[in-house]
């Protein structure tokens, strides 16, 4: 796979191969235009921390008080979640300027890891995705037996859009929660918007600024940490989290063995890119 050999420190021990080289006992790694300082668990839990309790507040106080006032349950929760995906991107930016680097792309395309896409990138990464979604359909099944059995609590007044209990289809959903989808483009807008913050504001923070500073911390355990800690984001709906873990440990593990944010950026998006195409289709009446 490509990597962009922008990290000096690093570069010069990676193995000819470009086997990641984990130096436990090198606490910066420098760069041609900054440093990157290592994030144990304190700093790590923070960094993940605070996000998480600001989607659990959108979740279970603003998207209640939009719907409250009468906006459509898909706006209500859509809008204050896109709100906290962008603001992982502002952080990201701002994280990036304070280890004092310039704002240039070549300098966001070396910290970040934005390595072009190559054909290998895009193998690593279906390869990825795919055994993701075997390992979150197993997972989703355990899931729903502990839900069924009544050994995962569930919250008492969940909205029947959102209870797994409740069979609903993918078009039922929407007339319940956005008024219908034929021709209706602001729900289609509104679901671009968030795509694209789920993406890229999750992956230039998580990945493109969190993982490089994780690997000099946990060497080879990195990619575990990292992955329980994104999977811990959506804690807000516990009990999708058993059905989510899996991939996102696989992920966080391409994305660290491959040392390429890009990789991890193509996961998403090949995760992530059904519900948009059924909001379109949907809109276009295809549904």
């Amino acid at each position: 796979m490509h990597r962009m050999h922008g990290l000096s420190v690093t570069s010069a021990v990676e193995g000819r191969r470009g086997t990641p080289y984990f130096m436990d006992h090198v606490n910066t790694t420098v760069s041609s235009q900054g440093t990157i300082r290592p994030m144990g668990f304190g700093l790590s839990l923070l960094c993940f921390g605070v996000p998480t309790l600001m989607v659990v507040v959108s979740f279970y106080v603003v998207t209640p008080a939009l719907a409250e006032i009468g906006m459509m349950p898909y706006y209500a929760q859509l809008i204050p979640v896109c709100v906290v995906l962008a603001a992982l991107l502002v952080a990201s930016i701002v994280a990036y300027r304070l280890e004092g680097r310039p704002l240039t792309w070549a300098g966001l395309q070396e910290r970040f890891r934005l390595h072009r896409i190559t054909g290998k990138a895009c193998v690593w990464a279906i390869s990825a995705t795919m055994v993701g979604f075997i390992g979150s359909g197993l997972g989703n099944r355990i899931g729903d037996w502990l839900i069924e059995n009544g050994i995962m609590p569930m919250p008492t007044s969940l909205p029947a859009w959102l209870d797994p209990q409740i069979s609903m289809s993918f078009t039922e959903r929407f007339n319940l929660t956005a008024g219908g989808l034929r021709g209706n483009w602001l729900a289609f807008m509104m679901t671009v918007i968030y795509f694209f913050f789920n993406i890229i504001g999750e992956e230039f923070w998580w990945r493109g600024y969190i993982l490089p500073r994780q690997e000099l911390a946990f060497g080879k355990w990195t990619w575990l940490i990292h992955g329980v800690l994104w999977a811990s984001f959506h804690v807000s709906r516990w009990w999708d989290i058993i059905g989510l873990l899996p991939a996102q440990i696989v992920f966080a593990y391409v994305a660290w063995r491959s040392r390429s944010t890009t990789v991890a950026i193509i996961m998403h998006i090949l995760s992530n890119i059904s519900m948009v195409t059924f909001v379109c289709w949907g809109v276009l009446g295809l549904l």
